[in-house]
């Protein structure tokens, strides 16, 4: 049995509230997962994302619920199609909103980049603020990558900034500003 059937067999049967049903799929989907340390478990990420979510803006349950699983259809073999029989339309749509465009691409990174920061024009205010605290998650937990990596990422993050700063200028400007002393500490050591 493939997942998305486990899914749907496994939710067709839940009375599992909205976010709890979002979070157990999400750990399911990045069950044999880790970060780039090898060590962490993925599923701590995408945690992560939707407790800054919920602690700190002005939240809906298909906010947090998205914050959950705004990386399995990029990173696992969830479909779309298994989350529109699972999930209300909100929630596959801020999902969708979520995912890079280039995922899967064979394209340069930096013509990547630019493809998935051209998407973020055009996402609901809701996805850009799931966005602002995935990268601030993301800024934070850095291990194991080399310096000239960290400092690419600190610069393609300041880029997309500035397409997303209208959902939250404070946080925006938070991370920005983390983003800057990051860049900074570590062009010194290139």
């Amino acid at each position: 049995m493939n997942i998305n059937d486990f899914l749907i067999g496994l939710f067709s049967e839940s009375n599992l509230i909205l976010v709890d049903r979002a979070k157990y799929l999400a750990g399911i989907a990045h069950a044999n997962q880790f970060r780039k340390d090898g060590i962490t478990p993925y599923f701590v990420h995408p945690c992560r994302v939707a407790n800054l979510v919920e602690k700190y803006v002005n939240h809906t349950p298909e906010m947090v619920a998205a914050a959950y699983m705004h990386d399995v259809l990029e990173d696992t073999d969830v479909t779309s199609h298994t989350l529109q029989m699972l999930f209300h339309t909100n929630v596959v749509n801020l999902v969708l909103e979520l995912t890079n465009p280039s995922k899967g691409l064979i394209l340069p990174r930096k013509e990547r980049k630019e493809i998935d920061r051209q998407h973020l024009f055009n996402i609901s205010k809701e996805a850009k603020i799931i966005k602002l605290f995935d990268r601030l998650d993301n800024i934070q937990d850095l291990t194991g990558f080399s310096n000239s990596f960290t400092a690419l990422y600190m610069k393609e993050t300041l880029l997309m900034l500035d397409v997303i700063e209208d959902a939250d200028k404070n946080f925006t400007n938070l991370i920005r500003r983390k983003t800057k002393t990051i860049l900074q500490t570590v062009e010194k050591t290139l």
